[in-house]
């Protein structure tokens, strides 16, 4: 545990393996991402009690590599994983919600997560039905960009709430309303 790429979407990571070696296994040691290697809890079935915390949101490795008795390393075994703490989180750049608006108009929005975004959707009858949108991302900015034509001739007048939907590549949702 973990399996490649699973989504880790707590602050804790119980990693946990098996080890052989013809000799007998001195120890186990695991590595997250570039740091130095730290010995886990037992040999044959080992453990090492990982936190999340301070780490970023993103794809993360864990290296694992058993020691014998002898004190020959054996091969590095290397897992991916994906920590997932946080939904994707809509800006609006252009207007703030509550705006009155009559004639046409052109919303303007981000939509940004850490783990990329798989898809965007918007919904103007309460997240009954939606609609996909078509994004554009900014690698510098690591966003996405979006804008949503507006025209209040085809609305019935009073408040109408456009709903958006993003969901990120580890399968997070975010929400979010705009009036």
């Amino acid at each position: 545990n973990p399996v490649d790429m699973m989504r880790v979407g707590g602050s804790h990571l119980n990693i946990v393996g098996t080890c052989y070696d013809d000799d007998e296994v001195a120890k186990v040691e695991v590595k997250i991402d570039d740091e130095e290697y730290v010995e886990a809890q037992g040999t044959d079935l080992w453990s090492y009690y990982f936190s999340t915390k301070d780490y970023e949101d993103g794809v993360h490795t864990i290296t694992v590599r058993g020691i014998d008795i002898n004190g020959a390393t054996g091969y590095e075994k290397v897992r991916r994983f994906q920590i997932d703490t946080a939904k994707p989180v809509f800006t609006f750049t252009n207007m703030q919600s509550g705006i009155l608006l009559h004639d046409r108009a052109k919303l303007e929005a981000t939509v940004q997560d850490l783990n990329g975004i798989k898809n965007l959707y918007y919904s103007q009858d309460k997240g009954e039905n939606y609609r996909p949108l078509n994004m554009n991302y900014d690698q510098e900015e690591s966003k996405y960009y979006f804008d949503l034509d507006i025209d209040t001739h085809r609305l019935e007048d009073g408040p109408q709430v456009f709903w958006f939907k993003s969901t990120d590549n580890t399968g997070s949702t975010g929400y979010a309303a705009f009036l």
